[in-house]
């Protein structure tokens, strides 16, 4: 789960870390450096489930284009956002 230091997500995260597997890991970021500074979000690889919690638009469009990925939105209420990341097909060659 990645998210930022941004509004209400830590009080949010602690309440669902509670809720989630031990093996749930968090990236927990700092909303000054993101979403112009951050480069990317270094996601280590064997991830198979990524979850960007309260992402600004912005920041999700960059993720999903540095990852190439595409960002599925899970659950939402009035203030809380989850979204899934998944990896984007590859566009199957023209068919003549």
């Amino acid at each position: 789960v990645i998210s930022s230091s941004e509004g209400i997500n830590f009080g949010s995260i602690f309440a669902l870390s509670h809720r989630l597997d031990p093996k749930v890991r968090f990236l927990l970021l700092d909303s000054q450096q993101m979403p112009d500074s951050l480069d990317s979000p270094q996601i280590p690889p064997g991830f198979e489930d990524v979850f960007l919690f309260n992402p600004s638009e912005k920041f999700r469009q960059k993720i999903e284009q540095q990852e190439n990925t595409k960002a599925e939105l899970v659950f939402n209420d009035f203030h809380l956002f989850l979204w899934r990341l998944s990896p984007r097909l590859p566009h199957p060659p023209p068919t003549f």
